[in-house]
């Protein structure tokens, strides 16, 4: 930010103060910036900003005890049609003899900060306070835009080191019972000084009698052995739990495992439906005697490609001739990659390499085409990645056999 040293009262503005000791009103109107040089000028005759650029409005007026005032303003490139050298500075106040006149002046001389057009790339906002000298003048005001106006960051911290409640928040609005409910019906309980609820607002404890032992409605009663009896256990049905009891066919081990025997031969397996658990028939068998119906053979999840060379995702040896479905997603992160995915096989013709993808990517998601590949019996088949940028591809793929 520009470096003004401080600024200095004009002429016009050393008469205001004057007048202001005697109980004439200060009154601040607004503050300017400009990019003029002095060149010579002298401040206490300035009653204009060399070059004004930007009339701000102002934020904030403090009088202080020590005889001085904080006068703020916001400056913004909002607005600002061509950027400019931010080198003067002037707060404006109301002369009630002769009208509005430059109270007092900074100038930075070469020690400036470029603001620039709204538009671009850079927004400018600054928060700028000026002390002013006000001495004994009782009758010090401004006039300020209020939608301007914000704390900084120690009005700020002030307040958020005020614990005497500066808002009046009560208990209600917060959820929080008055010191006065405590003990009170729909309040809450007192503790001793051991913490425990006073034996007063506890209620009254319900004990189950002796009498009620093995009754209806009372509570099961232990034999000897600490079981309860087996007059007390409910039966089982086919709508509720309970206990079953062995029959003629079953036996019970020691440890209460349950033994039936052997079904009688042949056995039939009851055949499966679409509604109840069964045998199931397969119609085609390959030639190895090992049924293969959409059996999934790789399974590789969301797998970083870590480096820029060629990278393993997965092989599998086929145990006999036969089709097999590929099918992959990548994921690209934050960069545009080049992605290569392969696949390796033999086939009837001899070895054989697939390219799937071998392109930029752009960040996002894709799924690939799926391919469809013949292996021959105990040749690998493997599914290799290559990332041109390390760490920026994922890749997820499977083979399934059809």
């Amino acid at each position: 930010m520009s470096s003004f040293g401080g600024v200095v009262f004009t002429a016009r503005g050393r008469t205001l103060q004057l007048k202001a000791q005697t109980g004439v009103e200060i009154k601040y109107t607004r503050f300017a910036v400009g990019d003029g040089e002095l060149n010579g000028r002298s401040i206490l005759d300035l009653n204009a900003l060399v070059s004004e650029r930007k009339s701000l409005a102002i934020s904030k007026l403090k009088v202080r005890p020590d005889g001085t005032a904080v006068v703020g303003a916001v400056l913004s490139n909002q607005a600002v049609v061509a950027g400019f050298y931010f080198r003067e500075i002037g707060v404006f106040a109301l002369d009630p003899d002769v009208g509005e006149i430059l109270y007092c002046y900074g100038n930075a001389g070469t020690n400036v900060e470029y603001i620039p057009a709204v538009g671009g790339p850079e927004v400018i906002e600054k928060a700028i306070d000026i002390v002013v000298v006000v001495g004994n003048a009782t009758n010090v005001s401004a006039v300020m835009n209020t939608s301007l106006l914000f704390a900084t960051q120690g009005d700020f911290q002030s307040h958020v080191n005020d614990k005497n409640n500066p808002h009046d928040v009560t208990a209600a609005q917060i959820g929080a019972l008055p010191t006065s409910a405590l003990g009170k019906p729909g309040g809450a309980a007192s503790l001793d000084s051991n913490g425990k609820v006073l034996s007063g607002q506890l209620p009254a404890l319900n004990y189950i009698l002796t009498s009620s032992a093995g009754a209806p409605g009372g509570v099961a009663t232990l034999g000897s052995d600490g079981h309860v009896t087996t007059a007390q256990l409910p039966i089982a049905t086919s709508a509720a739990l309970g206990v079953v009891k062995p029959g003629a066919n079953m036996t019970v081990s020691a440890d209460g495992s349950l033994n039936a025997p052997a079904p009688p031969a042949p056995y039939t397996l009851v055949a499966a439906t679409v509604s109840a658990l069964g045998g199931v028939r397969v119609t085609q068998v390959p030639t190895s005697g090992n049924p293969y119906a959409a059996i999934r053979v790789i399974d590789v999840n969301d797998v970083l490609i870590d480096v820029t060379t060629a990278k393993a995702l997965a092989t599998y040896t086929p145990g006999y001739k036969a089709t097999f479905q590929v099918m992959a997603s990548i994921r690209v992160k934050t960069s545009q990659t080049n992605v290569k995915l392969e696949i390796s096989y033999t086939s009837g013709g001899g070895a054989q390499t697939m390219t799937i993808i071998n392109q930029p990517m752009p960040v996002g998601e894709w799924s690939l085409p799926v391919a469809v590949i013949n292996a021959t019996t105990a040749t690998t088949i493997s599914v290799v990645a290559t990332a041109s940028i390390a760490n920026q591809v994922n890749v997820t793929t499977n083979v399934q056999g059809v």
